[in-house]
């Protein structure tokens, strides 16, 4: 399987501290560029179109899915910014307010949103989701690709990213699970909630830790400062979105249990 076109979701969604493919880190953009495509992003994503991406685990080599597929039910992108006094904008302002990053939240969602698309806290989750395991998909790429460069002349500096390697890996086998299990809410009936709702917070919770062992990690070890900037702004935008992600999940299952688990919040 192959990493694919990805389309205007990843850079749509680009966070103030990093971009993807080894292109420079901007730490502070102007709000204006924060969640707008990106021209070099576009050429570097259309250069990898059919290159194979195989991962490292720690007991074994795997492949990742096609993003394509990952995207396969999102919100359709708006081809103009949302209208600021639109129903849609005032739903995602309001439930971003529950996350820790709300200007990130609102400037993405609704980039990406229109009226017809935005309906539930359940469908922001879900978009939300996807996009943090993109980012983390994102994130591995560049992290193996630091690894094998460091393998044979840097031993001590390759256990370092191997090891932030592993937790990210680990990241996007927990992202990928609660995407499947949130799509499994409402279809299995209502008995099962819980179990499914406890999972999806389980998995996510994991994945914020996984990337907070990796910035630990690698801020105490003696890697290049380029290098060491990059992983760190790569790994902490995966953070920001998977909390992001978790802070919209509970509000969707605190609303669905509030009304009794009898209609679709």
């Amino acid at each position: 399987m192959w990493i694919e076109r990805i389309g205007g979701l990843v850079d749509g969604c680009e966070s103030g501290c990093s971009r993807f493919g080894g292109l420079a880190v901007r730490l502070r953009p102007k709000k204006s560029q924060i969640c707008h495509p990106s021209a070099k992003l576009a050429d570097w994503r259309k250069s990898i179109r059919n290159r194979p991406l195989v991962i490292t685990h720690p007991s074994k080599m795997r492949r990742i899915g096609s993003v394509r597929s990952v995207l396969a039910d999102r919100p359709a992108r708006s081809t103009d910014h949302m209208n600021p006094q639109s129903p849609a904008r005032a739903f995602i302002e309001a439930e971003c307010q529950a996350t820790h990053y709300p200007q990130l939240c609102i400037q993405c969602l609704s980039n990406y949103a229109n009226n017809a698309t935005v309906q539930s806290p359940k469908q922001l989750a879900q978009f939300t989701l996807k996009v943090s395991l993109i980012r983390a998909l994102y994130a591995q790429a560049y992290v193996l690709k630091v690894a094998a460069q460091m393998k044979a002349a840097k031993a001590q500096e390759y256990q370092a990213v191997k090891d932030c390697l592993d937790q990210i890996s680990d990241g996007v086998g927990q992202l990928s699970q609660s995407i499947k299990e949130l799509q499994k809410i409402n279809q299995e009936g209502e008995a099962n909630f819980i179990w499914h709702m406890s999972n999806v917070q389980t998995w996510l919770s994991t994945a914020l830790t996984d990337a907070t062992t990796c910035i630990d990690g690698v801020s105490g070890r003696a890697i290049g400062g380029r290098v060491k900037a990059m992983i760190k702004a790569k790994v902490l935008n995966v953070a920001q979105f998977t909390s992001n992600a978790l802070a919209l999940f509970n509000r969707f299952a605190a609303k669905h249990r509030a009304a009794g688990a009898t209609t679709k919040p």
